[in-house]
């Protein structure tokens, strides 16, 4: 007589589906990882909306706490506190996505972004992965999820520039492509001055809020090109004739002030930081508080109790140790399965 074996059917909400809630429901079905279905085997539609939130935790001098256990955190949903239903501690590898601006605008700090990129990576830790992604116009893979650091460096020297700015496009294509299957301890380090000029596929709100929807956290390295780019504009407008200072058609000061602005909200809504590009020394101690950051990282989920209704929700994360602080996303935005695309 055959026994019949649950086939898992996860319907994901706009939140994240978590692998590690599959993961449990397979153990307590008993369903091994080898065995294929057949025509007898029973079908569980599971509907999961879990919510993962990074956190990092330090005390009063700004040290990273390692240690922490999970009934040391709170996790408060639009004042109402929720469940933990996962709790993952900071023993797992980090993937790091590096997504180098290489567009005209940045073209007088290539050298820069290029040996900041590069001194990034040698401070990765030896289980640490990366990818390395740069945009123009276009977005452009130069090396997939690898530990390889020399396939790393590699792939960063050989950063050109090129025409146009696309970091809207940049932003979409490594959360949604690249970051959307990968599990665990995850952040996008930007290298970039933040003007999009010619973004076709994505803007500055959806990428907001996918940031906002994903579980990365955003670091941005901001690059001053402001002084570099108007005088050249003003240069070449005077030698056409006319006194402009303009980029895509827009007033510089007005341009220069939306990169800003997005490259503070994306570190603010992910739980990241915004640095901004100085010295050799600042940016090395940058990135080592960067990655101390992320070597401490712990991983919480909760199921929202209230599965009605559609919206931003603000997100607390608490520590009961005292003096300590913890960053953490502050919203995520849900949507009840039945409101989801399949």
């Amino acid at each position: 007589m055959h026994s019949k074996r649950p086939i898992i059917q996860v319907v994901k909400g706009s939140t994240i589906g978590s692998l590690f809630f599959l993961i449990g429901v397979l153990a307590s079905a008993g369903v091994g990882q080898n065995q294929p279905p057949s025509a007898g085997d029973a079908v569980i539609r599971v509907e999961t909306s879990l919510v993962s939130i990074p956190v990092s935790a330090a005390d009063r001098e700004g040290r990273f706490l390692s240690g922490v256990q999970q009934g040391q955190f709170r996790v408060f949903e639009n004042g109402k506190e929720q469940p933990i239903a996962y709790f993952g501690g900071n023993d797992t590898p980090i993937v790091v996505a590096l997504v180098l601006d290489m567009s005209d605008s940045t073209r007088f700090k290539l050298a820069d972004i290029q040996g900041s990129a590069i001194r990034f990576i040698k401070q990765l830790q030896p289980n640490d992965r990366a990818l390395v992604m740069a945009f123009d116009k276009r977005v452009h893979l130069l090396s997939d999820v690898t530990g390889d650091r020399n396939a790393l460096v590699n792939a960063v020297r050989k950063i050109q520039v090129g025409g146009g700015t696309s970091v809207y496009n940049a932003v979409d294509t490594v959360l949604r492509q690249y970051f959307a299957p990968i599990r665990g301890r995850k952040a996008v380090v930007l290298f970039t001055d933040g003007v999009d000029t010619t973004s076709a596929s994505a803007t500055y709100d959806s990428t907001i809020r996918l940031a906002t929807e994903s579980d990365s956290m955003f670091y941005a390295i901001k690059f001053d090109t402001y002084t570099d780019v108007t005088e050249e504009a003003r240069k070449r407008s005077l030698a056409e004739g006319q006194v402009s200072t303009s980029i895509g058609g827009q007033p510089s000061g007005v341009v220069y002030e939306r990169a800003g602005r997005y490259l503070s909200q994306l570190p603010e809504v992910t739980g990241g930081r915004l640095y901004t590009a100085g010295s050799n020394d600042h940016l090395s101690n940058a990135f080592s508080q960067i990655i101390g950051e992320l070597r401490s990282q712990y991983l919480l989920a909760f199921y929202p109790q209230d599965q009605t209704k559609s919206g931003r929700r603000k997100i607390v994360v608490k520590i009961d140790i005292p003096g300590a602080k913890v960053r953490a996303r502050k919203y995520y935005y849900f949507a009840p399965v039945k409101d989801a695309k399949p």
